[in-house]
């Protein structure tokens, strides 16, 4: 008898212990799953192009430290093309994502401020002589940059029309300009880029809290504009419904 109920108490010992392993095995399933079904959607073509951007930084800097002018011109011409890549098949394969712009703001953002010291190291003569210019585009985008900073804690991501135009414009003008084709590109995209960066610290007033892809100021004032409606709206709604109680 009491062998009888060791075996018993035994059996469903067993039971306890398969089932609690069966549940163990069940919640890392499902808690794979999850993680898979939260970061496969990230895997994008467009955020493949943004993340090669942003590796090929540290490539730049070592190439100009290295004295590499002809593979530098040819490594900052492919990453010129990844950003004009990258949202262009964003908009084609509807794989745009709010990931994909804080990849690109910030590919952008490394790759614009290193230009400046891989040019200084490899043509430092060229930049003597366009220093005004250079100094000028590097404090307008930085103040664009810092404006987000410092009001959303955060680089900002409008990717505005102005601003797409001159991100292409920018280093195919710096590319002439340092391989001595032409210069008096670099003397027109300098202007634009002044330009776009002032209609971002505008876009960064105007809005209250942070916004990826915005088009222009003037998409930033609707914004502006419906969300005070909507908040209008609601504080209508809150009052009718206390008056109600009341």
């Amino acid at each position: 008898m009491p062998s009888q109920s060791w075996s018993v108490s035994n059996l469903w010992a067993d039971r306890v212990r398969s089932r609690a392993s069966a549940e163990r095995h069940e919640s890392c399933r499902q808690s794979f799953a999850r993680r898979v079904d939260t970061y496969i959607p990230m895997l994008t073509i467009p955020n493949f192009l943004s993340g090669v951007r942003l590796a090929m930084v540290p490539v730049l800097l070592w190439l100009a430290w290295s004295g590499e002018r002809r593979p530098y011109l040819v490594c900052l011409a492919v990453a010129v093309t990844t950003d004009f890549l990258d949202g262009l098949l964003a908009r084609l394969l509807k794989q745009a994502s709010e990931l994909g712009a804080k990849l690109d703001s910030w590919a952008d953002f490394l790759i614009y401020l290193s230009v400046p010291v891989c040019a200084w190291w490899l043509w430092p003569d060229v930049v003597r002589r366009e220093a005004p210019m250079v100094s000028v585009a590097v404090a307008s985008y930085v103040a664009a940059a810092l404006a987000g900073v410092m009001k959303f804690r955060r680089l900002t991501s409008y990717h505005t029309w102005m601003g797409k135009v001159a991100a292409v414009l920018l280093p195919v003008a710096v590319v002439l300009l340092l391989s001595g084709l032409a210069e008096s590109v670099f003397d027109f995209a300098v202007p634009l880029v002044v330009a776009a960066a002032v209609e971002e610290i505008g876009i960064t007033i105007v809005l209250r809290q942070p916004t990826s892809n915005v088009p222009s100021i003037w998409h930033a004032l609707r914004l502006r504009k419906r969300s005070r409606t909507g908040s209008s709206s609601r504080d209508e709604c809150r009052t009718k419904t206390a008056d109600r109680r009341g």
